[in-house]
C-alpha cells in the first residue's frame, strides 16, 4: 500500500503506454507487476519520505584520465532527491593535483549536479573523493600523456655490479582500449654494425594502462603487471654505447618506438623493413644507465612527445611494473 496504480490499456497502433503512480507511505522498494497473458514483468519503485533526507553519494566515472592542464567532468549522485535547501557534497583529492570546487551543491528535488575538475600540470595518479555525511564514494584520475601507441617505457641495463643479471624491458600501454601484441616484437640493435642481436615476440594482449615487463628470473615485477621471461640470465643488453631497443610490428613492418641509448643510432636496417630507419626521436637521450643505479625512464610516466631528450630521464628508483617517479 506504498503507492497506487492501476491498470494500463495501450492504445491501437502504439507499443507503449506510461504506467502512473501515486506516492502513499515510505517504502525502500515497491514492486510493480505488469501481466500480459502469461508473461509477468516487474519493476521497482523506492517512495521517498517526506522527511527523508539523502544519505549516500557516488561519484561517477569512477576512473577517468585527463590531459595535463585538461578538464574532465565529474558527476555526484544522492540515493534520494535533495530537501528544500539543497544537499551539500564535500570533494577533497589525494594528492592535490587539480583545482575543483571544495563543495558540490544538489538542488532541491534534484539527485545529481555535475561539476568541472582541472589538472593543474602534475602527473601520476591521484583519489577524487565525494563526501555526505557518513557516506564516502571515490574516483581514481589518471593524467594521460595523450599518446595512444604501446611505449618503451623503463629500461635497466648497466648495473652497478658485474655481470650485469637484473636488467629488464618494460612495455606501457597509455592507452583506453587494451592492444594486442600478436606479431610485435622487441628488437635489441647493437651499435656496433646496427645489427639486430635479439628478438623478443610479444603475445597475448596488454590492458589500458598496463605494464609489460621482460625480464629474466631474477627481476620481480609487480602485480598486476605481466611478466615475459625470454630466459634471461646476465649480460643481455649490450651496454657499450650507443645501442637500441626498437619495438616493431612484425606483420606490417612498422616501427612503434624506439630508444637509443648512451648515443645516435640513424639508418638502421630492421629485418623485413623496405627502408632504414632512426632509433633516435628528435634529439637522442643524454641521460644514460651507464653502471648507476638506477634505470633510463619516460618520466613524467609514459610521456612520449617524439623528443627522446626530453622524454627519457635517469630514474633513481626502479619500478618494473608499475608508473614511474
Amino acid at each position: 500500500n506504498a503507492l497506487t496504480t492501476a491498470n494500463v490499456t495501450i492504445p491501437d497502433g502504439q507499443t507503449t503506454a506510461q504506467v502512473l503512480v501515486t506516492a502513499v507511505t515510505q517504502n525502500a522498494d515497491v514492486t510493480i507487476g505488469a501481466m500480459l497473458g502469461m508473461q509477468v514483468l516487474d519493476a521497482h519503485v523506492r517512495v521517498v519520505g517526506a522527511a527523508e533526507l539523502p544519505s549516500t553519494v557516488t561519484l561517477t566515472p569512477s576512473d577517468t584520465a585527463v590531459l595535463a592542464n585538461g578538464t574532465v567532468q565529474f558527476k555526484v549522485t544522492l540515493d534520494v532527491p535533495a530537501p528544500v535547501g539543497g544537499t551539500s557534497v564535500g570533494l577533497s583529492e589525494t594528492p592535490v593535483h587539480g583545482a575543483f570546487p571544495m563543495n558540490v551543491g544538489v538542488a532541491v528535488n534534484q539527485v545529481s549536479q555535475t561539476f568541472t575538475y582541472t589538472n593543474n600540470g602534475m602527473t601520476g595518479d591521484s583519489t577524487l573523493t565525494a563526501t555526505l555525511g557518513a557516506s564516502t564514494s571515490t574516483a581514481t584520475i589518471t593524467v594521460s600523456t595523450g599518446v595512444d601507441h604501446l611505449v618503451i617505457n623503463e629500461v635497466e641495463y648497466d648495473q652497478m655490479v658485474n655481470p650485469d643479471s637484473t636488467e629488464f624491458i618494460e612495455i606501457y600501454n597509455p592507452g583506453a582500449s587494451a592492444v594486442n601484441l600478436t606479431g610485435k616484437q622487441v628488437l635489441l640493435v647493437n651499435g656496433s654494425g646496427g645489427a639486430v642481436y635479439a628478438t623478443i615476440d610479444l603475445t597475448g594482449t596488454l590492458a589500458a594502462k598496463g605494464y609489460l615487463v621482460i625480464a629474466g628470473a631474477n627481476v620481480t615485477v609487480t602485480l598486476p603487471a605481466t611478466k615475459l621471461d625470454p630466459g634471461w640470465t646476465m649480460d643481455e643488453i649490450q651496454n657499450g654505447g650507443p645501442d637500441g631497443i626498437a619495438l616493431v610490428d612484425n606483420t606490417a613492418h612498422t616501427l612503434i618506438d624506439a630508444l637509443s641509448y648512451e648515443g645516435a643510432m640513424t639508418m638502421i636496417d630492421l629485418p623485413g623493413f623496405a627502408a632504414s630507419v632512426s632509433l633516435v626521436e628528435g634529439v637522442a637521450a643524454t641521460a644514460k644507465d651507464d653502471n648507476q643505479a638506477g634505470s633510463m625512464c619516460r618520466s613524467p610516466n609514459g610521456q612520449d612527445t617524439d623528443q627522446a631528450d626530453a622524454d627519457w630521464k635517469l630514474c633513481a628508483t626502479l619500478t618494473p611494473g608499475t608508473a614511474n617517479p
